[in-house]
């Protein structure tokens, strides 16, 4: 089972390259520059087989004058293939002495999907890198394919409580 995730246009993502170009949250030097306060954030790629729990990582990238203290994406996943088992951080978020919160609620715009709202905030500068790690349960009768998640929503805050943009 392959996990892959396509990004829906935000204030994190940039639009689609042309097919088969390298997407714009693929490696880092693949990555467009970016803006003057543009912060991005790219959520992983992973594979697992039915029944194992999967790693998928929040990655924070930002210019350095850029200071964002909360970070929250929404995730759309099929709720038939996974489910959320829980929601750790990575090594950034944890050198930010970070907290994070998850919420699940059912997809009002997809039936067959859930969202995860993951929250990742501090009272300092969040750091660049691996934020958080939400850890999906894959269905016992999950098959072999391709499973979509799809960023349905971004935000940025920093400290003074703006909203950064890209």
């Amino acid at each position: 089972l392959s996990i892959l995730v396509l990004p829906s246009l935000s204030w994190a993502q940039k639009p689609a390259p042309a097919k088969g170009a390298a997407p714009a949250n693929s490696a880092p030097s693949g990555q467009p520059s970016l803006g003057p306060d543009q912060v991005r954030i790219n959520v992983g790629v992973s594979t697992a087989k039915p029944a194992d729990i999967i790693d998928i990582p929040l990655t924070l990238s930002m210019p350095e004058s850029t200071k964002a203290t909360s970070i929250t994406e929404t995730v759309s996943f099929p709720k038939d293939t996974l489910s959320l088992n829980k929601a750790e951080l990575g090594l950034a978020g944890e050198q930010s002495q970070a907290e994070i919160k998850t919420d699940v609620k059912d997809d009002s715009s997809d039936p067959s999907a859930s969202l995860v709202v993951a929250t990742i905030s501090s009272k300092s500068p969040l750091k660049p890198g691996i934020l958080a790690y939400l850890k999906f349960k894959v269905a016992d009768k999950a098959k072999k394919g391709t499973v979509v998640l799809k960023i349905a929503d971004s935000k940025a805050d920093s400290s003074g409580g703006s909203t950064l943009t890209a």
